[in-house]
């Protein structure tokens, strides 16, 4: 019984100060408080089957479970008791729906539910109830709601049906007193340790209806016995075996009853300053629900260690169990929960080096030599910030910018990059940011930081939690100040600064921001001293010369706003951009890819074009810059706005054509000048993306291209080749070439009506050849004279020619003609269905001033030749 712990013994017990009667009022208003919470308590079982008990049981146990820790000298006065024992029974009854005065339409209603079901990939109005989805979607909703509820709790009332309201809390001087901070405490289960260091400054003096009691209510050590009782209750009391038999929770919930089941009461060896856990033997068919049995013990490990901390900076009298035995390692704590047949040791995947990790992986070695792409991700970050922002309804649609500024102070060059988005609290600076390889955006997390945010639908860019620490490419001094659109429910201050002196090789400092440094608006800044400002803005090109066999490098400095540019061509949002004392200019207006001049969008993805490429480049993109088309649906969704290009080259480590995710750079892509919209393939160095058009969209557009080239008179074999490829009708497209003249489709079926027999050659076996071509080059060029039965077709176009490491769009068009050889098999086989294919080699093909040119061809003839019979 909860009456013969120690706490309750020290704070009700008979003493001699004449103040009995005044904790009898206290006595009897808990346990008033407590025959009412008894009954929603009982709906929490039928309500949620998976959970490990949360009745009145588990309420009663966890006095006990504080008396051990807290050991028998611990001080706690009557008036400490009571919000004690209101938070044990506020802490977890908002588990059932009952809890909620409109009931399960009430839950229905929340952001929070919204969330669940979005995340869950379901539709809310699918979600029947009873149905395993239904409670799958109650489950969270009502894990997240239950400590919000928890806070006004105390207050709740029902109607009895006629006319009577009935309180939870039935004292109504001791309920007016104690209400709000017995709310405060029980929801504050579900915060941070560090988070507890709110209710520091916070004391409650008595109420008149006890006086003249004196007795004050320490509201941080009231927080830390809920909190440590709380994680430390976890026996077979609250997992009884047969309930685990008669339930059948299933997943992760089950192995949860399992531990729970074989474990006994803790207790703890005061002269150690232990908590020990002990229990039966855990076979190896239930080796999974032992290492969670250790988990839980390190997390209780961890918050006996933290409440001890809290309780010293605050010169507060100490817990009696400052650690768990044997958390140190699965080995000694097997000592008490032992298991059978098999030995838990601890051979988990883990980072023994962090740094390293973050030094490898986390900066040059993944992006490479290209410190534009650690730009790249800060734009990400703040593109994904303005873009909740934006789903919140904190910005408007078209509201929100980035700025990003080089400026020069006392000889040192920093790089800023400021956003106007949701900003991130202290948690999320501390336990998000700074976890490499952890996403907010992917976080169970992020219903508690940015409830509603996942039921609107937005998708962040952002999915490996590693982008940030790509800044430290570009240097090593890094300060993040960040001011929260609201503050967090935790944590009242917005405002926050992280500041790297040296990178990652020593310990962020976390502090509130100077005057001139403090954000006037919700967002963040990064900042960073570049440890050399011209690899940001230098342009590099290789070219390789076939004739000398040399390789040489060009090289060229961009603008800031060139850079920018390059990086988030298509983006959705306004960037400034400042380079040194010059004035800050608009680089990109929201959304204007759609709009602004077919050159101006070449220039942007290209920057520096005219001094690196080679005129034939120039040359073929002034082609595609005349033939720039939107690429869109019927609808009028706008998937890109690009044409097609004989060449390719490599500008920036981008190429004329670049596939954007979210409006930001997200990989290059062959054959096709201008911006498509995509996805990232999954990639750590998000290297390449998958646009998103889909298949008639695709097809119709390389139609159009296809007229614009013809009507120009610019259709070349090579953009024929690529236009087929993505879908477009072969007639009109060139797919063969006979007497240095191209043929359509429709030509060549037309000509082989009046022709008896073509040899057929790749193009490149047309090209002079010096081990076999006894002739010099400069004739072969110039006197090459072919047979009149020569037809070469074009060699080497491959399926994924547009973006390396994918095939598409080859998946779109398995069932068309996407190559001009297949293309020339079927119209031959249609027009000559009797014809016949013959090899032969060292055929002559043709002359060069008398001398005989030969090569292997395939000679096919219109009719099969019917030999002879002697």
């Amino acid at each position: 019984m909860y009456e013969y712990t120690s706490l309750w013994q020290t704070a009700f017990g008979n003493r001699s100060d004449n103040l009995n009667p005044q904790r009898e009022i206290l006595r009897r208003a808990y346990n008033d408080f407590r025959d009412r919470v008894v009954l929603l308590l009982a709906k929490i079982q039928s309500e949620l089957p998976a959970l490990t008990l949360h009745d009145i049981t588990h309420i009663d146990a966890l006095w006990r479970v504080a008396s051990e820790i807290a050991g028998p000298s611990f001080e706690i006065n009557a008036a400490e008791a009571l919000v004690l024992g209101g938070a044990f029974l506020m802490h977890d009854a908002a588990h059932c729906r009952a809890a909620f005065p409109g009931g399960i339409d009430e839950i229905r209603q929340t952001v929070e539910w919204q969330d669940s079901a979005a995340q869950r990939n379901f539709s809310t109005t699918q979600l029947t109830e009873g149905s395993p989805g239904f409670q799958a979607v109650l489950f969270d909703t009502l894990r997240v709601l239950h400590p919000q509820r928890a806070r006004g709790l105390p207050f709740a009332k029902w109607s009895d049906g006629v006319g009577n309201l009935m309180h939870l809390f039935p004292h109504d001087e001791l309920r007016e007193a104690y209400g709000h901070i017995i709310g405060e405490i029980a929801e504050s289960h579900w915060y941070n340790p560090n988070e507890l260091e709110y209710f520091s400054t916070k004391t409650v003096t008595p109420p008149v209806c006890i006086s003249p009691a004196s007795w004050k209510v320490n509201t941080l050590k009231v927080a830390i016995l809920l909190r440590v009782a709380d994680a430390a209750h976890i026996d077979s009391r609250r997992a009884p075996r047969l309930l685990l038999a008669l339930n059948q929770p299933g997943g992760i919930s089950q192995e949860h009853w399992r531990f729970q089941a074989r474990l006994n009461q803790p207790s703890c060896d005061v002269g150690r300053a232990e908590l020990i856990f002990s229990g039966s033997p855990f076979p190896e068919n239930e080796k999974d629900a032992w290492w969670l049995a250790y988990d839980a013990a390190c997390l209780v490990n961890k918050e006996l260690s933290a409440a001890d901390h809290l309780l010293r900076d605050n010169h507060l009298q100490t817990l009696a169990a400052k650690e768990v035995a044997g958390a140190h390692s699965p080995e000694s704590f097997s000592r008490n929960v032992p298991t059978q047949g098999w030995h838990p040791v601890d051979s988990s995947i883990r980072i023994s080096d962090i740094k390293s990790v973050v030094g490898r992986f986390g900066g040059a070695k993944l992006y490479g030599e290209k410190p534009h792409l650690a730009l790249r991700e800060l734009l990400q970050n703040a593109r994904d910030a303005i873009e909740a922002s934006r789903a919140l309804g904190a910005l408007g649609g078209k509201e929100g910018s980035i700025t990003v500024q080089l400026e020069e102070r006392e000889g040192e060059h920093w790089l800023h990059v400021t956003d106007t988005g949701i900003g991130m609290s202290r948690f999320v600076l501390l336990n998000v940011l700074l976890d490499f390889g952890r996403s907010l955006w992917k976080d169970t997390v992020l219903p508690r930081e940015w409830p509603g945010l996942a039921a609107t639908g937005f998708k962040a860019i952002g999915r490996f939690g590693i982008g940030f620490f790509a800044v430290f490419m570009l240097g090593n001094q890094v300060k993040v100040i960040t001011k929260r659109q609201t503050a967090s429910i935790e944590d009242s201050n917005s405002d926050w600064v992280l500041d790297f002196a040296s990178g990652i090789a020593s310990r962020p400092i976390l502090r509130k921001p100077l005057p001139d440094e403090a954000l006037r608006r919700h967002g963040t800044k990064v900042s960073v001293r570049l440890l050399n400002q011209e690899k940001l803005l230098q342009l590099k090109k290789s070219s390789f010369d076939l004739f000398s066999g040399l390789s040489t490098t060009s090289e060229t400095l961009l603008k800031l706003e060139q850079v920018v540019g390059a990086l988030a061509p298509a983006l959705e949002i306004d960037i400034f951009t400042q380079e040194g004392g010059n004035q800050k200019i608009k680089t990109i207006s929201a959304g204007d890819w759609r709009e602004i001049a077919p050159l101006d969008l070449i220039d942007r993805i290209c920057p520096g074009r005219f001094a690196l490429s080679p005129f034939w480049i120039t040359n073929d993109l002034e082609v595609a810059t005349k033939n720039l088309s939107p690429m869109a649906n019927t609808d009028g969704t706008i998937f890109g706005r690009c044409s097609i290009i004989e060449y390719t080259d490599s500008i920036f480590g981008l190429q004329a054509g670049v596939i954007t995710v979210g409006g930001l750079y997200g990989g290059s892509i062959s054959g096709i000048a201008g911006v498509l919209a995509g996805e990232q393939a999954d990639l750590l160095d998000r290297s390449v993306a998958i646009p998103t058009v889909d298949k008639i969209t695709l097809a119709t557009w390389s139609e159009e291209q296809a007229g614009l080239l013809r009507a120009a008179g610019q259709l070349t074999w090579k953009r024929s080749a690529k236009l087929l490829a993505l879908g477009a009708n072969s007639d009109e497209l060139l797919i063969i070439t006979h007497s240095s003249e191209n043929w359509t489709s429709n030509r060549f079926s037309s000509e082989l009506n009046n022709i008896e027999e073509i040899w057929l050659l790749q193009d490149r076996e047309m090209q002079y050849q010096s081990d076999i071509d006894d002739v010099l080059k400069s004739d072969f060029e110039r006197n090459f004279n072919i047979d009149p039965r020569v037809f070469t077709i074009q060699s080497g176009v491959s399926l994924n020619e547009f973006i390396q490491s994918s095939s598409w769009p080859s998946q779109f068009f398995k069932e068309n003609l996407t190559n001009p050889s297949v293309v020339v098999e079927k119209i031959l086989n249609d027009v000559w269905p009797n014809g016949e294919l013959k090899k032969v080699e060292d055929q002559v093909i043709g002359h060069v001033a008398g001398t005989a040119i030969r090569r292997d061809v395939e000679i096919i003839l219109k009719n099969k030749l019917i030999e002879q019979i002697e």
